[in-house]
């Protein structure tokens, strides 16, 4: 049986591929490329997901929050959603808008 050294032979293989990568420059370009290219794209993504969905919303009782979407069956379907409060205080301040038209002032 041959007793193999791993520490040199993991030497001669890093030289053969770093001789074999000097061989093609293009590829090492392409490669770094697209490694640099996956790196920007993860982390942009990550950061407007983490802005948007992840963070916690700055309100104090998240609990009471309601999210109403809307809907519009000529295109075919969910077209938008608003997120609202749904303790006491502030239904007492909203109204519809045929209430608001209704009284013929703005609020």
């Amino acid at each position: 049986m041959r007793r193999v050294n791993l520490l040199e032979e993991l030497a001669k293989d890093l030289g053969y591929g770093f001789r074999m990568l000097t061989k093609s420059p293009g590829f090492i370009f392409t490669a770094v490329l697209s490694v640099a290219l996956g790196i920007g794209a993860n982390t942009a993504i990550f950061s407007l997901l983490n802005a948007v969905v992840l963070r916690l919303l700055p309100v104090s009782d998240p609990q009471q929050l309601v999210q109403f979407t809307y809907t519009a069956p000529l295109w075919g379907g969910k077209v938008g959603s608003a997120i609202r409060s749904s303790n006491a205080s502030a239904r007492g301040r909203r109204r519809s808008p045929a209430s608001s038209a209704a009284r013929g002032s703005g609020a």
